[in-house]
């Protein structure tokens, strides 16, 4: 729009508008420079509890996405991936690295960020690309909880934070088999057999073990985990609701 008004918007001012653009945004992800490791560590906990928050709220295994039927959750998901978790993250990584030379080698916090640090990649490529790659690294529960132990705050032991997120998933596959496949035309009976697997019986008294899992995308890694779990299923469903 304006290269067709030369007159009116000059170099020089496209170039000021420029450095006060770059100053802007060079302000919004400052850094933090100290040698109080408390003060890193409430700031990473209170970047922590917003994602956490988000996730919650908005995430795949939010009650939103598992009993709403709305399709709008997923995208304020996208969104606030994109605007607030991505931003987050590279913020707790430029943090822990930008004042690592100010604490004793080796700096525990650094070691459990670049556990973090994996995740985050991972996160940030699944965000961007169309491909889902299901076999990234995990949010490292160990993290948050290293952090708040280290200040101080209470917090569920990672054992129980695990189990927890098994029911986030349980939730997930259960809305799947009750939506699409409880009443299908083709399944005279479903059982579980454990939280993943179901025997089912299809109309014609055919017998078919199923896995049910959650997943964003489906690898030959994956099929191997699965396969290790029981060789004999005979049909895998990937139920994650924000999977296309």
């Amino acid at each position: 729009m304006i290269d067709e008004l030369e007159d009116k918007y000059s170099v020089e001012k496209i170039c000021e508008w420029k450095e006060q653009h770059s100053s802007k945004i060079q302000a919004l992800f400052k850094t933090l420079v100290t040698t109080d490791e408390n003060e890193i560590l409430r700031e990473v906990n209170d970047i922590l509890e917003e994602n956490r928050s988000i996730f919650e709220e908005y995430g795949p295994f939010s009650e939103q996405a598992t009993k709403g039927n709305s399709g709008d959750v997923k995208k304020v998901w996208k969104r606030r991936c994109l605007d607030t978790i991505l931003p987050n993250n590279q913020k707790i990584i430029d943090l822990i690295e930008g004042n690592k030379r100010n604490f004793k080698y080796p700096w525990e916090l650094y070691r459990q960020m670049l556990e973090y640090k994996i995740h985050a990649d991972s996160f940030q490529e699944n965000c961007l690309f169309e491909e889902k790659v299901n076999d990234y690294k995990l949010f490292p529960r160990e993290f948050d909880h290293f952090v708040k132990n280290k200040l101080g705050i209470q917090t569920q032991d990672l054992e129980f934070r695990g189990a927890e997120e098994i029911e986030y998933r349980k939730n997930t596959i259960s809305k799947y088999i009750n939506e699409y496949l409880t009443n299908h035309s083709f399944i005279k009976e479903m059982n579980a057999l454990n939280r993943a697997i179901f025997k089912v019986i299809l109309s014609d008294e055919r017998e078919l073990k199923v896995f049910v899992t959650n997943t964003y995308y489906f690898t030959e890694y994956t099929l191997e985990k699965i396969q290790s779990v029981d060789p004999n299923i005979d049909a895998i469903i990937c139920s994650n609701p924000y999977s296309n």
